[in-house]
Order: structure tokens, then C-alpha cells, then sequence
């Protein structure tokens, strides 16, 4: 059984294979974070400013990237056993909260958009379908969605 560890990053579950970590634990998984989205809303916005683009447009695009980076840096997909769990940082604090859980058990499909340069996951349960932009990074989110669902 292969175990990661990413010290950096203040979400990351530290993962060990001793008998003092039950399965849950063992196998929880917390994805990396991805800056590309909101980075490539923010290039696009220069690219509009620089060539005179329409200025309600640039503010739009500009609080967009804004707001996609911080969610970003606050927001972490953790994958656990039972269910994919979306887990905020607390600044106060430096600890974590689990926003909402997702149980595998209800899912009914996934798919994440554009392959060549993801911008949306979306998955869909028995009660509702759900859109995420792509904050994470998406090799990590398809090799664990593949693990867990299918």
C-alpha cells in the first residue's frame, strides 16, 4: 500500500502505516490545491485591460479570479472510505472544518470538463446534481474519484 505526505500544506492528513491509525485515517487523501483557474482569469483580465476590453467586463473577470484563488487557498476535497468530504481552513484558528460530506453510496456520476484544461467538476447524487470549479488539482481528483466510485 503506497502512503503520501505533503508536509507544506497545513490540510494535508499525515498518512502512516502503523496499527495506532485505523482504515479511515489510513487511507484519507486531501487534494492538492490548484492556482489555474483563477490565475488564467486574472491573465485573461490583463490581456482585456491592455487591449481596452469593455471595464465592467475586466471588474467581473478580476472578482472572479479574486474570489477562485482565496476559495482556493480555504477550500480542500478529502477523500475518505465512506464519502468526499469539502473541508475549509479556519484563519482564526489554522484548524479545519468539514463543510459537507458527499457519501459515495449516493452518487450517481462524475464527470470533470474539459480534459485538456479542466475548469469544472461536476458529480451527480440521487438528490442533486453539484458543479465545483476546478481548485484542485484534477490527475489527483480523477485517480481518487476512480478509486472511490467506480
Amino acid at each position: 500500500m503506497r502512503f503520501t505526505v505533503a508536509t507544506r500544506d497545513p490540510f494535508t492528513v499525515l498518512m502512516l502505516n502503523s496499527s495506532s491509525v485505523d482504515d479511515t485515517q489510513r487511507s484519507a487523501v486531501i487534494l492538492s490545491p490548484s492556482y489555474k483557474l483563477p490565475v488564467g482569469l486574472g491573465i485573461i483580465d490583463i490581456v482585456l485591460a491592455l487591449n481596452d476590453g469593455p471595464l465592467p467586463l475586466e471588474g467581473f473577470i478580476l472578482f472572479l479570479a479574486t474570489f477562485l484563488y482565496i476559495q482556493a487557498t480555504k477550500l480542500r476535497l478529502k477523500f475518505t472510505q465512506e464519502s468526499m468530504e469539502l473541508i475549509s481552513r479556519k484563519e482564526d484558528t489554522g484548524s479545519s472544518v468539514v463543510v459537507r460530506s458527499f457519501p459515495y453510496q449516493d452518487w450517481l456520476n462524475w464527470v470533470v470538463f474539459w480534459p485538456a484544461f479542466p475548469l469544472v467538476f461536476y458529480w451527480k447524487e440521487t438528490k442533486s446534481p453539484h458543479f465545483m470549479p476546478m481548485l484542485f488539482d484534477p490527475d489527483e481528483l480523477k485517480a481518487c474519484l476512480k478509486e472511490h466510485t467506480e
